[in-house]
C-alpha cells in the first residue's frame, strides 16, 4: 500500500510537470540547505530508549515550481545517530519526495506545508558486523519564507518525516530547521 502511494504521488508530480511552464518565473528550479534545531530523533531498542538533543540534521534539497503555489521537492536529510554503551552505534538518514504549497504573504514572506513520503533508514554499527532497517512512511512539514533577495530566501522548517519501526525497533524524527534556498 505504501508503494502505491509513493508511486501515485510520483506520477501526479511528473504529470504537472507541464504545468511549470506558466509559472511567473523565467526558471522553476530551486535547491536549499537547512541546519536543524530542537530535533526530537528517539531511538528505543528493546525496551531502551535513547534521546539525541544533540544531532544537527542537515538537509539538502532541490525542487521544481509547478505553478506559483505548488511545487515538488525532493531531498535527502542527514539526522546523526546515537551512540549505546554497549559499543553499537547507529546512524540515521532520510530520503524523501513532497509536494509542496505556497502562499504568499506580500512581497518578501510566504508560508508553507508540505505532504509526502519520506524513506527513513538505519544503519547499525556493532562490533561484530552492521545491520540496517528502513521504511517508506509519510512526511509533513509546514513553514516559512522570507526573500531577502529576488533568488535567495530564509526558510524556517518543522518537519515530521515518519518513523522507523521493527521489531524492538522505533526511531522518530523530528526536526526545526532554518536554511537558504536559491531560486534560479
Amino acid at each position: 500500500m505504501k508503494n502505491i502511494l509513493c508511486l501515485t504521488l510520483a506520477a501526479c508530480a511528473l504529470g504537472a510537470l507541464p504545468a511549470a511552464y506558466a509559472a511567473d518565473k523565467d526558471n522553476p528550479f530551486y535547491a536549499g540547505a537547512t541546519v536543524g534545531f530542537g530535533t526530537q530523533l528517539t531511538h528505543e531498542k528493546n525496551g531502551v530508549r535513547v534521546d539525541s538533543n544533540k544531532s544537527r540534521p542537515l538537509r539538502l534539497y532541490g525542487g521544481y515550481d509547478l505553478n506559483q503555489n505548488f511545487a515538488i521537492e525532493a531531498g535527502y536529510t542527514r539526522f546523526g545517530g546515537f551512540k549505546f554503551p554497549n559499543g553499537v552505534s547507529t546512524d540515521v538518514d532520510s530520503l524523501h519526495l513532497a509536494m509542496k504549497g505556497a502562499i504568499a504573504l506580500g512581497d518578501s514572506w510566504s508560508l508553507h506545508g508540505k505532504v509526502g513520503m519520506s524513506n527513513v533508514a538505519l544503519t547499525e554499527k556493532r562490533p561484530l558486523g552492521t545491520g540496517k532497517a528502513n521504511d517508506l512512511r509519510p512526511l509533513l512539514g509546514v513553514g516559512a519564507s522570507f526573500r531577502l533577495t529576488n533568488n535567495v530566501a530564509l526558510t524556517l522548517d518543522v518537519t515530521d518525516y515518519g518513523s522507523l519501526k521493527g521489531p524492538g525497533l522505533h526511531i522518530t524524527p523530528r526536526t526545526a530547521e532554518v536554511g537558504l534556498r536559491y531560486q534560479w
